[in-house]
């Protein structure tokens, strides 16, 4: 169960960089399970994008 957690945790920070580098991101990190962890068999990946200043579905595009 570690191995797996230490991989989502590292496929969660590449996405929260990745998200980070996108035009009108103000502030992308982690949450959830992982964050507090709580985790499980069926956890999965909780991001929080802050995308303030810009319409949400143009972002979504």
């Amino acid at each position: 169960m570690a191995l797996i957690i230490s991989s989502l945790l590292e496929l969660a920070d590449e996405l929260i960089n990745f998200f980070k580098k996108q035009y009108g991101v103000q502030d992308s990190f982690l949450r959830g399970s992982l964050v507090t962890e709580k985790w499980d068999d069926n956890s999965d990946i909780d991001i929080d994008i802050n995308v303030f200043g810009v319409d949400n579905g143009q972002f979504a595009k």
